[in-house]
């Protein structure tokens, strides 16, 4: 088995990456769905069965309206925008000065979510 000159160099950073991450702590998760329709029920003071027919109703409305009209603000929160992707034709580009071959794609969907300012004054 050959070393290499710079293993040593390399362990020092995994341990500098170990450090780095132990000292940021915990890594914060997440609320899960269940506990997303517990927050939504304890804040509106319903039943968890409530909060969930809410969530329901608020998932059917944004669709509808994405298909409808392919924008969905949802006030004072986020502005959801549904984008359509052109197709990319094959063709050969001049990538950091290399000729590279470029691969079709196919037309596409994509959602833009962009949090509005009462949202974005609160958070950031």
């Amino acid at each position: 088995m050959k070393h290499h000159k710079h293993h040593k160099h390399h362990r020092h950073e995994e341990k500098a990456a170990k450090k780095a991450k132990a000292k940021r702590g915990k890594a914060k998760k997440a609320l899960t769905a269940a506990a997303f329709v517990q927050a939504v029920a304890d804040a509106a003071e319903v039943s968890k069965k409530e909060a969930k027919v809410f969530m329901g109703a608020m998932a059917g409305i944004i669709h509808e309206q994405l298909d409808k009209t392919g924008v969905v603000r949802i006030p004072q929160l986020v502005a959801i925008k549904l984008r359509d992707v052109p197709a990319r034709p094959k063709c050969k580009k001049m990538i950091f000065g290399k000729l590279t071959k470029v691969p079709a794609k196919p037309a596409c969907k994509k959602l833009r979510v962009t949090a509005l300012k009462p949202l974005k004054d609160e958070v950031l």
